[in-house]
C-alpha cells in the first residue's frame, strides 16, 4: 500500500496470492506517540456507492486505487446526508486494513492532513 499525490489517497497492490479484504478499512490518528483509532470507516470503493458486500477479492498484482478520505468523519469519501461531519484536523494518520479472516492486517504509511481542507469531491 502506498499513498497517493493527495493526503486520504492510496493505492493497494497485491504482491502476493488471491487475497479477500474486508470492504471497510480504518483510519488511525496519531496521538501523543500512539496510534489510536479515529471512529472513522474507510471503504475499498473504487468509486460511489460502497461495494455490496463485506469482501473486496484481489487477484495477484492487481490494483485497487480506492476513492479518497476527505479528511471528514461522516462524508469520509463520498457526498451523504451527514448531521454532523466534522474535519479530523491536521495530523498523522494512516489507513488499516484486514483480510477477511482477520489474520493478515496491512498498515499504510503516514501521511498528514492540513489544518483546514483543501476543497471538497
Amino acid at each position: 500500500m502506498v499513498n497517493g499525490i493527495q493526503p486520504g489517497a492510496f493505492l493497494i497492490v497485491n504482491e502476493g496470492p488471491l487475497v479477500r479484504l474486508r470492504t471497510k478499512g480504518e483510519i488511525e490518528k496519531r496521538v501523543e506517540g500512539r496510534w489510536a483509532y479515529t471512529g472513522i470507516v474507510y471503504e475499498l470503493m473504487e468509486k460511489c456507492p460502497a461495494p455490496d458486500g463485506p469482501v473486496v477479492m484481489l487477484r495477484p498484482r492487481q490494483e485497487l486505487r480506492p476513492a479518497p478520505w476527505t479528511g471528514f468523519d461522516c462524508e469520509a469519501q463520498c457526498p451523504r446526508p451527514c448531521r454532523m461531519n466534522e474535519y479530523a484536523g491536521a495530523g498523522e494518520y494512516r489507513l488499516v486494513i484486514r483480510t477477511e479472516d482477520e489474520k493478515h492486517c496491512f498498515r499504510g504509511p503516514v501521511f498528514r492532513l492540513p489544518a483546514a481542507p483543501a476543497g471538497r469531491f
